[in-house]
């Protein structure tokens, strides 16, 4: 688990090449955007406007990576699945994906037709998923009925949902307004 903001991370029992490179980001002021695990162990981190750190991510997905880098293209979220499925947003509901569940394909073209924003998506280890869109809504497949209730209780308070992340063994975090 590592919990980040603009100056500063917590960890929990990760590798040390990833403390590591989060330290030596920090202490260049970089922002740290997002960092991502896949169950193989591979990890992203996202840093600045345009720019990555990886290891062993699936070689598709650091090609499409490195290609959207390339062109400039700033990338807002990724996620990897535990079928080491992937799924890369540039915003304004531009994706790039590979190996991802039919039914969460179908409900990012319907979303990318209405012309609904999504925030975030991720990947639960039992293969289910999250798909948050602005003003907190969201969609879901086979995750934990807790969590559920918890990001409906967060649409009713009209209280923010921020990123959505969920552990190895089924634990879950929301990050939101309290």
């Amino acid at each position: 688990m590592v919990l980040y903001e603009r100056n500063g991370f917590l960890y929990s029992d990760i590798s040390n090449d990833v403390i590591d490179k989060l330290w030596e980001f920090s202490h260049a002021g970089e922002e740290i955007k997002q960092v991502t695990f896949a169950p193989n162990g591979a990890w992203v981190i996202l840093r600045n406007r345009c720019d990555f750190w990886q290891s062993n991510l699936p070689k598709r997905m650091f090609n499409q990576l490195w290609s959207s880098f390339n062109i400039g293209q700033e990338i807002k979220h990724i996620a990897i699945a535990a079928n080491l499925g992937w799924i890369i947003s540039s915003g304004q509901n531009t994706f790039s994906h590979s190996h991802i569940p039919d039914d969460m394909s179908d409900k990012l073209l319907e979303f990318r037709g209405a012309g609904e924003e999504i925030k975030q998506i991720a990947f639960a280890p039992n293969g289910g998923w999250v798909i948050l869109r602005e003003r907190n809504d969201f969609w879901y497949s086979n995750i934990p009925n807790d969590l559920i209730n918890t990001l409906w209780k967060y649409h009713r308070s009209g209280r923010e949902i921020r990123q959505i992340s969920f552990a190895e063994n089924s634990g879950w975090v929301v990050l939101g307004s309290l």
